[in-house]
């Protein structure tokens, strides 16, 4: 039975540790601005207008940020909405818990719940009011921005394309006669084989028994 006690008180100063942690963590009301080409600046959006952005800081200065300058804008009430849904759902789970335990268990995680239940649900709703609030005093420069023109760009005057001087055509090709074909090679001439004694050349003498 006291180690069902000690979860339920365990689990009970957790929560309102995550509670307290989350809610002082997150309870800046300014808005991070991101410019082109330098440092974010950090301030509450009082105002704005075609021109800009106005911010106030801590102390009460105010400053405006141009438009041309702002790359994006991170609206505060972010931080508080998720530490605030966190806590109002450590509540509800509390809650839970505590139906599916003993009788003796349940005051503290029943007291937990109604701890985190006050703590949550207004730190949603001031995350949910201020960011509301920062991104309507931004709503003037949003809407100027979206609606302005766009930039003209510059028109390149037309460059004729380039034209190369008219090459004649050839001339048809002559139709060209074909080579002689080779010469055959001589044959040199076989010599005479020499008359026997006797014959006279060029005489051919008959053999006996043919006719």
């Amino acid at each position: 039975m006291k180690l069902r006690e000690r979860k339920g008180s365990g689990y009970l100063a957790a929560v309102i540790t995550v509670s307290l942690t989350t809610a002082v963590g997150a309870c800046s009301p300014n808005a991070k601005i991101r410019r082109f080409g330098g440092p974010a600046y950090d301030g509450e959006i009082i105002r704005s207008d075609e021109k800009g952005l106005y911010l106030q800081d801590g102390s009460g200065r105010q400053w405006m940020v141009p438009g041309k300058e702002v790359a994006g804008i991170d609206h505060p009430g972010l931080g508080l909405m998720l530490a605030g849904g966190i806590v109002t759902a450590g509540a509800a789970q509390a809650a839970f818990l505590a139906s599916q335990e003993e009788q003796e268990v349940r005051p503290p995680l029943l007291t937990g719940a109604t701890l985190c239940g006050f703590i949550g649900i207004p730190m949603l709703a001031v995350g949910i009011v201020r960011r509301l609030r920062s991104a309507d005093n931004a709503s003037d420069w949003e809407r100027s921005k979206a609606s302005a023109p766009p930039t003209p760009v510059a028109e390149q005057p037309a460059v004729p394309p380039t034209v190369s001087p008219m090459t004649p055509a050839p001339a048809p090709a002559q139709p060209v006669a074909p080579a002689p074909a080779p010469a055959p090679p001589a044959v040199p001439a076989v010599p005479a084989a020499p008359a026997a004694p006797g014959e006279q050349p060029g005489v051919r003498r008959e053999q006996p028994g043919r006719r």
